[in-house]
């Protein structure tokens, strides 16, 4: 999903409200998640806002690794949105 192409911006959320801290989405996505201290998920070129770690625009090749990180989170924390650019 490239947001050049198709005029979306891409967010992948980690929640970790509820995070169970199963690690199943870093094996899904390795090199893109990873754990930190306390044993809580985030995206390695992501950003962190307070219990959301937030991925934007990732490269589409790391597309299919972040949807099997979506279907292996047996808490459902992990979640992508677009949101539409608009024109000005």
């Amino acid at each position: 999903m490239n947001s050049s192409e198709n005029n979306n911006d891409v967010y992948y959320i980690i929640d970790i409200t509820d995070c169970s801290q199963t690690g199943n989405c870093v094996t899904a996505a390795p090199g893109i998640i990873s754990i930190d201290s306390n044993g809580d998920p985030y995206f390695i070129n992501g950003t962190i806002c307070g219990e959301y770690r937030v991925l934007y625009n990732p490269p589409a090749s790391d597309e299919n690794a972040l949807l099997e990180a979506i279907a292996n989170c047996p808490c459902g924390c992990i979640s992508v949105e677009t949101k539409l650019s608009r024109k000005r």
